[in-house]
């Protein structure tokens, strides 16, 4: 099974998108709701790999117009279940699912389009930033070096960038690994590479 094509990301398109116009700014963070992939802190399967729904869900909230900045726990633990029940469905398995598996969930199951993209760069990612897109991105969660994770990280992980600071160079993240994952920063480099 394909879990990663390690320069792919998920861009999250809304319908109406192209009303947006990119704008130049030193740094910029998106209204983009948090929820931990495991909402009451139980780490037992499926939530010990729910990043990749607890991310959707984000992202979807976001795009619902959900104002505050954190997804209530009941509802972030009943939608992650619901996403995985579609990917049992679907797929037959709901762990690790890759880009391609991601866009094909939200294009069949939501009412917003995502595209995945090959090789991106910091400015293609903060070009849908601009464009009022939050960027789902997988990742080798090993090489993250996020001080909050245990045992090093996850071998697989996703995250939403929903903004950036040039002065810092650095990606405004909604972490759903951690609890300290409210707006959790990453380096464009860290990103990317």
């Amino acid at each position: 099974m394909k879990i990663l094509s390690s320069a792919s990301i998920v861009l999250c398109l809304a319908i109406l998108s192209n009303l947006f116009r990119a704008q130049e700014v030193f740094a910029f963070a998106l209204k983009v709701p948090f929820t931990l992939q495991a909402p009451y802190s139980d780490w037992r399967q499926p939530w010990q790999d729910a990043c990749e729904e607890a991310t959707i869900l984000i992202v979807d909230q976001y795009y619902k117009g959900f104002q505050a900045e954190r997804i209530p726990k009941k509802t972030a633990h009943d939608e992650i279940l619901r996403i995985v029940n579609i990917e049992n469905k679907h797929f037959g398995f709901n762990k690790d699912t890759n880009v391609e598996q991601i866009v094909e969930i939200i294009n069949n199951f939501f009412n917003w389009e995502a595209r995945a993209v090959d090789n991106p760069s910091v400015e293609d990612i903060k070009s849908e930033l601009d464009m009022q897109r939050p960027v789902i991105v997988p990742l080798y969660g090993k090489v993250l070096n996020n001080p909050y994770f245990l045992g090093g990280g996850p071998d697989y992980h996703t995250v939403v960038v929903k903004g950036y600071d040039d002065e810092t160079r650095e990606f405004i993240t909604q972490e759903p690994g951690v609890g300290r994952g409210l707006d959790y920063r990453y380096s464009y480099d860290t990103l990317v590479n």
